[in-house]
Order: C-alpha cells, then structure tokens, then sequence
C-alpha cells in the first residue's frame, strides 16, 4: 500500500481530547500527526458576526440537530481546536461521585481509572491553561450575589480557563483577545513545538486494517470540496496506532465506517439538556451580575443552572416571543438583558445513527423526569432574575404566559406542561457512543482505552464516557485524554 505521509501515531481530531492526547504522545518522543476536518482559524481570523462564526467554526452551520418527541440543536465546533474554539472556557474536574457510579457499575473502571491518576491530570492542566474563576473577587459586592443569599441558593463563581479574559463578549464566535486558551491557541501550539505536526481540513473516512490491526487511515482533503471540488482522498500511515478523537457524534460513525460491529457503537448517547430564558433589567447587566458565564448556581440538589457566555443577539432573542417593535426595543437594549441557562443531567439514552441526506441521525428525547428538573430550574432561575431586579423576564415555556412582570407570577411556571414540544431544548454537553467497559458485552472500549475488536486503535474522547457527568466536561474530557495517552505507548 502507497502512503502520502506516516507517523508514530495518527490523532484524529484535534478538540479538548485530541489536542490533549496528541501533546502528551509528542512529549513521550513519539511522532504525532493530528489531523481536524475543519479548518484552522486563528485570533486574527475571528470575526465579531455571527455567520461568519457558524461558517467557519461550526459544525454544519451549527444545524446539527437531534430528533425524538422534539428536534432540538446539537451545537459541536469544526476547526483546529474544536468546540473549545466556541465554548465559555468552563473547567470543573470530574465528580467524585460519578466517578463512584462508573466504579460501582463496572469494577474494573477503578483499576483502569484510578481517580488519584485523574485528579492529578485535573490539577496539571488546570496548571498548564490557569484555571481560575474570574469573578471570584467582584462577587461579593454585585447585586446577583446578594439576591443568591437572600435566596439562600448555593452559587459560585466559574472556573474558567481564560487567564486573559478581556469581556469581550465573542465567546461563541472566537475570542478576539486572546484571553481564552482554546487548545488552537494553548496545547496544540505546544505540541507542535514538540515536533507533533497538524493537517487542518482533513476528514478522516475511514481507518484502514491490516488483519485486525489498526495501520492508518483514509482521509479526504476538504478545502478543494468547499470550493467545488471533489474531495482529494490520501493514506496516512500509524507506525503504532490510531488514536480517535473525533467527538462523541463522528467517532462512533468512523469506526462503523471501518467495519467496526460492537453492538454498543452509536448507543448510550447522553447529554446535559435545558431551557435559556431572558430577563430585561434597568440597567447593564454587567453592573448586577458582572461578566457573562460568572455564576453556577445549584438551586435543588442535581439542578444546575448558570449564566451563559456572551450570546449574540441573533441567538440570544431566538427563544424570546417577541416580534416588531418589542423586538427592535429588546434589541436597542442588548446590554441590559441577562440570559441564563439551565443544564441538566439528562437520564434519557439515544443513539446515533449513520448519515442521511450526508449528516448524522441523532435521535433522543429526554424523560419526564428530565422535563420535571427543566421546569423546576426555569422556576429558580426566574426567581432570581426578580430578586435580582430583573423588570421582565421571558421563561421561554409554551403554556405558561410569554412574559412575566412581577416575582409573584413565577408561580406558574411550576404546573407548566411537561410535553417535550413545550421546550426550546438546547443541549451543551455529549457523552456515550463509544462507552468503556470490562466487557464487550457492555461497551465498545477497553478501560484502556483500546477498541475491544481491534488493536492498535484507541479512542479517548467522550465518547468513551459510561454516562454524562452533570458538569462542564471539558476538563473532565482532558483529564481522562491525558491518562490515557500516558498509557497507550505501553498498549500499541
């Protein structure tokens, strides 16, 4: 077989694992080539509009979508970095207690993943891209927070792995700044600094066999095929092995691709689901609650709910039911609208399915139980926006009224409908598809990190994941990328 490059090892995907995964095997010594089926964007690239944004960083044009009882967004980044390039830059480490559930579930997890292995690769990244929570020292003297202990909610500030944060509000579209250490911008520098190498707009179709081991993969030139051109194929070589890292949605489709036929691939899919409502406040927001994505407020027990990062209005006033000149004055008053989210840890398993029509089926629709703890945060968190000073809020829940002007009408929000069409879902965290397991009977993948069908493949994104994890998982998703790429030279 002719070979347009090799290396020791190939990375497919170059987001919060991949980047991980690929640094770490390139300062063991080993010849690392990443490889990102989106393109690569720099600082000086990110433009303030949000098409630009959706063209150049997003998956699909951020169309993604999953289908069940409702259809609601699966928002995942494209580019060098992933959807690092377009998240908040949330870094909580791994519950213990979910760590616990893994463990319990399956016993030889805990052998696998110790979790003194997993705290120590939290505390060293946390090291490398300075954790911090920026709002810890304004806190105290903004109003949100005394409007949280007179409420007597549980909150604290987010840490954030954005050391030079400059409020720029472009979080979702590429920080203009420089402040937010996206991997494009943190460890995938670093890694090639090491010697790794990266190929942007390389889509990896397939990885190709010898026997039953993993020896390379088909990939697909993708520049020429956005401008019209067919899409140039090329055989890239793993002297030792192939490392996926492709995202809970395309690594589960890769590897069905490559003749893979463990029953649990595309299975188990999780995600935290919720609701973003808006409140209209008399004055900038930034004077009641600070910057934006500075608050986690724990309300109920297993409710989470926080601010969200800066929003652009075309997504912001999407939810909001207002039209003509309600809309045009929400508009003019951009800066005093708070908006806030509600992420939740879905009990709900879906599946993704090969393309149709060239996309992914994602088909999943979150429990009654999950729409109970939806409800319940919508009724915390308009609770607090009044308490706060909110004049308006609009919870964004059909069957209750379209916007609220007083606290005491939160009240309805709790006997709204628990029909899934009633909720404009989002969905910010993935997990499953490719789960680890003991046994194959249970799961795709070793507790290892290895494919239990074939050798020399590995997969360490979160995929691999038993079940989601009910806080921001980009650390999480690091610190089990770097463990495993300490262990994978001694597997392959």
């Amino acid at each position: 077989m002719n070979w347009d490059d090799e290396a020791d090892y190939l990375v497919v995907g170059s987001g919060a694992a991949g980047a991980t995964a690929g640094l770490d095997l390139a300062r063991a010594g080993a010849d690392v080539l990443i490889l990102e089926e989106g393109g690569w964007h720099r600082q000086a690239d990110f433009r303030p509009d949000l098409y630009s944004a959706l063209s150049r960083l997003w998956r699909d044009f951020g169309g993604q979508v999953a289908a069940g009882r409702s259809a609601f967004p699966v928002a995942q980044g494209c580019c060098v970095g992933g959807s690092t390039v377009v998240n908040g830059a949330a870094m909580n480490r791994m519950p213990e207690e979910v760590w616990h559930e893994w463990t319990n579930a399956d016993p030889g997890l805990s052998d696998a993943l110790p979790w003194h292995a997993l705290e120590d690769a939290a505390a060293s990244i946390e090291t490398e891209l300075q954790v911090g929570a920026n709002l810890a020292d304004s806190m105290p003297s903004l109003p949100m927070t005394r409007a949280l202990e007179r409420l007597g909610y549980p909150h604290r500030a987010m840490a954030r792995s954005a050391p030079g944060c400059q409020h720029a509000n472009r979080c979702l579209t590429g920080c203009p700044s420089g402040g937010k250490w996206s991997m494009e911008r943190s460890l995938i520098p670093s890694a090639l600094e090491l010697g790794a190498r990266l190929t942007p707009d390389r889509r990896v179709e397939r990885i190709l066999f010898e026997g039953d081991r993993a020896v390379g993969v088909l990939a697909t030139r993708r520049d020429g095929a956005r401008r019209g051109r067919r899409p140039t194929p090329c055989r890239l070589r793993a002297r030792r092995g192939v490392v996926l890292a492709a995202g809970v949605v395309h690594s589960p489709l890769v590897l069905r691709r490559s003749g893979l036929r463990n029953p649990h691939l595309g299975r188990h899919f999780q995600c935290h689901v919720g609701t973003a409502l808006m409140a209209d406040f008399g004055e900038p927001v930034a004077a009641i609650q600070g910057p934006s994505l500075g608050y986690e407020v724990f309300p109920e027990p297993d409710l989470k709910c926080n601010s969200l990062p800066p929003t652009p209005p075309e997504i912001a006033l999407g939810n909001v039911p207002a039209v003509g000149r309600e809309l045009v004055g929400l508009l003019r008053r951009f800066d005093h609208l708070a908006v806030w989210n509600n992420s939740q840890r879905s009990r709900a398993e879906g599946r993704i399915a090969g393309p149709w029509l060239g996309l992914p089926q994602i088909r999943m629709t979150p429990t009654p139980h999950d729409f109970e703890r939806i409800r319940a945060a919508v009724f915390h968190v308009t609770r607090l926006l009044f308490e706060a000073g909110a004049r308006t809020v609009y919870p964004g829940l059909h069957g209750v009224p379209r916007r609220l002007d007083e606290a005491a009408a939160a009240d309805v929000i709790r006997s709204a409908p628990l029909d899934p069409r009633a909720y404009a879902l989002n969905v910010s965290h993935l997990f499953g598809t490719c789960r680890m397991a003991s046994d194959p009977g249970r799961g795709a993948v070793r507790p290892d990190f290895r494919s239990h069908e074939r050798e020399g493949l590995f997969v360490v994104d979160a995929s691999v994941f038993p079940s989601a994890i009910g806080t921001n998982p980009q650390l999480a998703v690091m610190s089990l990328a770097r463990h495993a790429a300490a262990r994978i030279p001694t597997c392959s």
